[in-house]
């Protein structure tokens, strides 16, 4: 799917995607709230409508790395 697609559908969804200096890449909703953006700082921006098993797995690792941590901690003492 070429970029000229890519749009084309996002605005038979009242979609839009917008250049300025603060993003390389972001879509716009209708009353332009962000719903997922790439900055120029690299970092990611997906703040509405995480897909619920995305976010199981994103807890999981939270969960996983204070695991870890504590385990470090402890071993360090």
């Amino acid at each position: 799917m070429d970029y000229i697609k890519i749009e084309e559908v996002l605005d038979s969804y009242g979609l839009k995607i917008v250049e300025n200096p603060e993003w390389l890449w972001v879509v716009l909703d209708a009353a332009n709230h962000v719903l997922f953006g790439i900055k120029r700082d690299g970092s990611i921006e997906w703040p509405i409508g995480v897909p619920e098993p995305i976010m199981k797995e994103i807890e999981a690792l939270k969960k996983r790395i204070n695991e870890l941590e504590a385990e470090i901690s402890g071993l360090k003492k």
